[in-house]
């Protein structure tokens, strides 16, 4: 690993999910040292800070000149004060405080990414895809998405309820969020009926690869398969879905970032040992699937490790580091590097289409055969909550079918071969 910790994800609004509170070396820390190339700041501030019709304090008026820069830089890049800083390390350990959104522009629309679990947006029905009219008296579009993510993040802050207006899938949808303590468990696990096994990730955190590592050792020889769900997952700490892919994978790349500096370089391959050498895999990833979680899905499709079933994912190729200022408790995020999956793609705002397509029931790559439906999930059979699942339901009949397909495919080809 280079000396600075990397993590992908979409914009979070009320918490922050699966951040690195690494920090860069001291040469980033230089403060205003009089040259010539600050003269011209400095005195814009100072005349405003004199003369304007308003009054401003200097603190006031640095603040602003902060928050100019960024809003011409891209949405995942961020100033830190002290308070969002400490929020950024609790949130590395699971624990949030806020709305519990993720929103990204899509489409030209600002649309919710994903709504975490246990969070008060998950309760409240919010789902993703759906489009933000209004957020209490503002109207929300394309134009006004920093001021409306600052809008959102001071409510939080200050422990305000929101008003959203949304449009869900063609719906109108009025809600009130009010911010909440949040606590995340990043996976799950479960032994699922038919011998298959079903584990979520929800996000990517500090102890999230040790966490999958635990649960795979359990795994047993009679496991007909895994069910590994990405479904809604945001991203997070780049090298937590490192360390999961490499857990998963007998060597191949995993994933490549370039950037401008040198430690944004890197390419990361897998070791030859690991915990699933002869258990097959589905992955299921929707459009709420972003960055380090498309980054995992790939990792394992790309190698050919894995089937994805579901809906396209995100398509968000930004890593963002953290970066300390000169003053104390404080730090910018800053995307400096882009990230491109195992086999080179370049997915941003395309996204990685799965194998099987939940909408269509039908398989679209892979061994060209038709998923068999001799086999099906019955209600009451699998978790309560994914009973009524298509994707799970699809994910279970590709793992109980895949050795039957693949032998039937061998000696289709043996057979045809001259």
């Amino acid at each position: 690993m280079t000396n600075i910790t990397k993590f992908v994800t979409g914009m979070t609004i009320g918490l922050t999910v699966g951040l690195s509170v690494s920090l860069y070396s001291d040469e980033f820390n230089e403060g205003y040292d009089g040259s010539p190339k600050w003269d011209i700041l400095v005195d814009v501030i100072d005349r405003v800070e004199a003369y304007y019709v308003t009054d401003f304090t200097h603190q006031q008026l640095v603040d602003m000149a902060i928050s100019g820069l960024f809003a011409q830089l891209d949405p995942h890049s961020q100033f830190l004060n002290a308070d969002e800083l400490a929020q950024l390390s609790e949130a590395n350990n699971g624990a949030y405080f806020g709305f519990g959104i993720e929103i990204a522009i899509v489409d030209d629309n600002v649309q919710i990414l994903s709504a975490l679990e246990n969070s008060p947006a998950h309760r409240a029905g919010v789902r993703s895809g759906d489009v933000i009219k209004q957020v209490d008296a503002m109207a929300v579009s394309q134009a006004n998405y920093q001021e409306t993510l600052a809008y959102i993040r001071h409510q939080s802050n200050h422990e305000q309820a929101i008003n959203l207006w949304l449009e869900s899938q063609g719906t109108p949808l009025q809600i009130e969020l009010l911010p909440a303590q949040i606590q995340i468990q990043s996976v799950k696990w479960q032994r699922l009926p038919h011998q298959v096994d079903y584990l979520r990730i929800s996000s990517f955190q500090h102890n999230t690869a040790a966490s999958v590592a635990q649960h795979l050792t359990s795994l047993t020889q009679d496991s007909k398969g895994l069910i590994l769900d990405l479904r809604n997952n945001p991203g997070g700490i780049l090298e937590q879905a490192i360390d999961i892919a490499d857990m998963m994978l007998d060597g191949g790349r995993i994933v490549a970032t370039k950037g401008r500096v040198f430690d944004s370089n890197s390419d990361y391959y897998a070791s030859s040992e690991h915990h699933l050498r002869e258990v097959p895999i589905t992955v299921l990833i929707n459009h709420g699937s972003a960055s380090a979680a498309e980054i995992l899905a790939a990792a394992l499709a790309d190698n050919g490790k894995a089937v994805l079933i579901g809906e396209t994912s995100y398509g968000k190729t930004s890593v963002q580091s953290l970066i300390p200022t000169v003053l104390p408790n404080t730090a910018i995020k800053l995307t400096t590097a882009r990230y491109y999956t195992a086999s080179g793609q370049d997915i941003h705002q395309v996204g990685i289409t799965p194998d099987i397509l939940a909408q269509e029931h039908s398989l679209s790559r892979a061994i060209n055969l038709p998923v068999n439906n001799g086999l099906t999930i019955h209600k009451g059979d699998s978790l309560k909550d994914l009973s009524d699942d298509i994707e799970v339901a699809l994910a279970m009949e590709w793992l109980l079918n895949e050795r039957t397909l693949l032998e039937q495919h061998k000696q289709t080809t043996t057979s045809s071969t001259p």
